[in-house]
């Protein structure tokens, strides 16, 4: 195994012998899983550098790199909009370790010489990596063998990275996207919250409005509203509509009034009244915490009426397996159950299977009542 501080700035020999200068970068093209350098950006003192295949490199030990031909027969390659250079690109950059669900920071670079190619195999995030590149490894390892105490390698496979920064090239960071949109939503938000804002923002930018709408309420009140206060109040309007009537309200109530009330104006005149509804209770009250998605069922309704009815408000219910019974005017008068409903005959009232004993809480009551209630009747 090699790592990338063993190689960067080490000499570059032709085959004659002569040192034709040192290794500045490696460079990868191509987005296999795991990669191949492609080539070594060659720098030589007073001239520029230049681009060298790596099928060129013939051996690599401790004196540096040796060309398989002469200063005369080199020949140099030329580089397209997707390669990336691993020093440049990589090294120091923030990581997403996918296996791991965190953002780390690259502190070397694992390589291995596989089938006469040298492939690009995990991304080093530990203090070996660092102290590599200061040329202490062996010293700091040989004293904490000394002690009993070796240093750990925190070696992520290359397979379970993705990369973040925007220095990365456009096309690393689509494929990179396309794998972190398929993280869980409470993953997702685990890595958004660890990003710098600026980093979140690209991040963001990437994900769909769906996938975000489902990771928002997995983020803490104030990244929540850094996240929905650095995209364009449209998009921003439009996630408000995806998400639950509650969970919009969350979001909106850690805003100023100003900026709330611009993004209610955008939503949809129905999405935003349910909003409102909501925002008219303190955070920690029963109405600060229900939500206004719920299914609710007329009393003289027959069981087929009322599954046909269940069948047209599903899509727009957070849950379907508890159904409220009310009155021509709104009024609560039961619950009933989704099991009770399907195994009922088709003619019988809704009114006649709904439980009537329903145990409530007033709107203004304090979420520490609820949840009491909630406790002491499961």
């Amino acid at each position: 195994m090699l790592f990338l501080a063993q190689l960067l700035n080490r000499p570059v020999f032709a085959a004659d012998g002569v040192n034709l200068g040192w290794v500045e970068d490696l460079v990868l093209t191509g987005l296999d899983l795991f990669p191949k350098v492609a080539a070594l950006v060659l720098a030589r003192r007073g001239h520029g550098a230049v681009f060298l295949p790596w099928e060129q490199v013939g051996s690599i030990n401790h004196a540096g790199l040796h060309l398989l031909a002469t200063r005369e027969q080199l020949h140099t390659s030329p580089l397209d909009d997707t390669a990336i250079f691993l020093r440049r690109d990589i090294l120091d950059k923030q990581i997403v370790d996918i296996h791991g669900r965190k953002v780390v920071r690259v502190n070397d670079l694992q390589l291995a010489p596989i089938d006469h190619e040298l492939r690009l195999i995990g991304a080093d995030i530990g203090a070996r990596g660092l102290l590599r590149r200061l040329n202490l490894e062996g010293v700091v390892q040989l004293l904490a063998s000394a002690v009993k105490s070796p240093l750990p390698e925190r070696i992520i496979p290359w397979n379970y990275v993705e990369g973040l920064e925007m220095e990365w090239p456009s096309v690393r960071l689509n494929v990179s996207h396309r794998r972190l949109r398929d993280l869980p939503p409470p993953d997702l938000a685990d890595i958004l919250a660890q990003l710098h804002p600026v980093d979140r923002q690209e991040m963001v930018s990437h994900i769909d409005d769906e996938t975000l709408a489902d990771t928002l309420p997995h983020l803490e009140d104030d990244v929540q509203a850094a996240v929905i206060l650095a995209m364009t109040a449209e998009r921003a309007s439009d996630i408000l509509e995806i998400l639950p009537p509650d969970e919009a309200a969350d979001v909106l109530g850690d805003l100023s009034e100003e900026r709330a009330e611009h993004l209610l104006h955008l939503m949809e005149p129905e999405d935003a009244d349910d909003v409102r509804e909501l925002l008219r209770y303190d955070d920690d009250t029963a109405g600060g915490r229900m939500t206004t998605e719920y299914l609710a069922l007329r009393e003289g309704m027959t069981v087929a009426e009322a599954l046909a009815e269940l069948r047209r408000q599903a899509p727009h219910a957070e849950t379907i397996y508890y159904i409220y019974v009310v009155d021509g005017q709104e009024h609560l008068q039961g619950v009933v159950s989704l099991r009770d409903l399907i195994t009922a005959d088709q003619g019988t009232r809704v009114a006649a299977l709904a439980r009537q004993d329903v145990i409530r809480v007033l709107v203004t009551d304090d979420q520490e009542t609820v949840a009491h209630r909630l406790n002491h009747y499961h």
